[in-house]
């Protein structure tokens, strides 16, 4: 078993960006260019991420043209790396109604920033839509930073976001937001 700290941040991002797509099954393949480029890889960079998680039994090539599957393996890890993933590993997992974000939620939330602040500079955003959108991202940090974070607060800046991310060529996030706000 590979530990997720022992990996860069990018191929941990192109194997995470590779387990959302494929929705966890082996038997689908998405180009590891589109993966890659999803995660602001050149063409080189997710070559050689692909060959390093190959070599780690996590993916396996499928194409020469660059398709590109997860192994069971890879599944099983990438379920317990990724396990707050809504719709994967938590179907169904929604922000709900209680006053205070709980852990799982929370986990939720940090894994959504996490995964839009690297691309924020590349959606091709209107500058208006853009700061907007950095307001709201830094709101939900700061509103993670509290000990009691305040799910109405989080709702009301997923909920900004949605129109500027429905403007851009965001539709990763855009879906998992809407899905984690669909009550």
């Amino acid at each position: 078993m590979t530990e997720a700290c022992s990996l860069p941040d990018s191929s941990l991002l192109f194997f995470r960006s590779l387990f959302i797509k494929t929705g966890a099954d082996t038997r689908k393949q998405v180009s590891m260019h589109e993966i890659g480029n999803e995660a602001g890889l050149d063409k080189s960079a997710s070559k050689n991420i692909a060959e390093e998680l190959m070599s780690l039994g996590l993916i396996d090539i499928r194409t020469l043209s660059g398709g590109i599957g997860l192994t069971k393996e890879g599944v099983l890890e990438a379920q317990s790396w990724f396990a707050d993933i809504p719709g994967i590993s938590s179907a169904g997992m929604t922000l709900g109604n209680h006053p205070v974000v709980g852990e799982k939620n929370g986990a939720v939330i940090m894994d959504i920033l996490i995964g839009l602040k690297p691309r924020i500079g590349k959606l091709g955003m209107a500058f208006d839509d853009l700061t907007e959108l950095l307001a709201d991202v830094q709101s939900l940090e700061a509103q993670m930073r509290s000990s009691r974070p305040k799910t109405a607060i989080v709702r009301e800046c997923f909920r900004s976001m949605l129109p500027a991310l429905a403007r851009s060529n965001e539709t990763e996030t855009l879906s998992r937001i809407k899905s984690f706000l669909a009550d």
